[in-house]
């Protein structure tokens, strides 16, 4: 299985990190330029709706989606260059036979969090499992995706207008595809695990995400009809989960 490793040219010292943990764990990959958020248009924040830094995040994502479909291969993994990579994280970035049949992403990365998952796991040994994520878990930095939902991926995100994480990670995604959680989770972003993100290493994206105001939209027809829709579908997912349709619980992820 290749790992495509997402990085701007302007940051040097990520692919240093990057390229030192994928030797130590004896991984090869392929660099992705990541689209810089410093270079895009108006026209394009226009259609995305969101600050630069979080659209340009998306279109690196969508770039590395389109390179492994040119590739061939039948499952990718897709790697941020600020991700921390446990030991255990080697065996499943270099291989495919411990991916379950029917599985479209698998989201190896935890941001310490809480997010709801299966009651049902697939144990991949006996202390790592996989279960079926039902709720948010936000976070990009390292997942494996297949050939089957990179396409549909690509297809269904032409005009998205949220971040990568939520897009991928959230509803109406891990409703419509089977999208996994890994417990305990191999992977965490850099600035999660040290106490301070510095220099290169500081979240331009979580900044903007989390501390600046977003600017306020005039709702379009897609946005009304999702609220419209919205009730209907929070109504039926209770009704599921009252008759054990789904059957999970909301626990932390661990990192591991």
């Amino acid at each position: 299985m290749k790992c495509y490793l997402i990085n701007l040219d302007r940051s040097p010292g990520r692919l240093a990190f990057m390229a030192e943990q994928f030797e130590r764990l004896n991984l090869s990959y392929i660099r992705i330029p990541a689209i810089d958020g410093l270079i895009l248009g108006d026209d394009v924040l226009t259609v995305h709706k969101m600050q630069a830094a979080i659209t340009a995040c998306f279109l690196s994502h969508r770039s590395a989606w389109q390179a492994f479909l040119h590739s061939g291969e039948a499952f990718a993994a897709i790697v941020e260059d600020d991700a921390w990579l446990a030991p255990a994280a080697g065996h499943f970035l270099a291989v495919e036979s411990w991916i379950p049949a029917g599985a479209d992403i698998i989201k190896l990365e935890t941001t310490g969090t809480k997010a709801a998952v299966a009651n049902d796991p697939i144990f991949l040994g006996p202390a790592r499992s996989l279960r079926r994520l039902h709720s948010l878990h936000e976070g990009g930095a390292c997942y494996v995706v297949s050939r089957a939902a990179a396409a549909r991926l690509i297809e269904v995100s032409e005009h998205f207008v949220l971040p990568l994480d939520m897009f991928v990670f959230g509803q109406p995604v891990i409703d419509d595809m089977n999208v996994y959680q890994m417990i305990p989770a191999p992977v965490r972003q850099k600035s999660t695990v040290e106490t301070e993100a510095v220099g290169e290493f500081h979240s331009t994206i979580d900044l903007f995400r989390f501390s600046e105001p977003r600017p306020r939209q005039k709702r379009s027809i897609r946005k009304l009809r999702h609220e419209f829709v919205r009730p209907f579908r929070q109504a039926w997912a209770l009704v599921r989960r009252a008759m054990k349709l789904d059957d999970f619980t909301k626990q932390r992820i661990p990192f591991g």
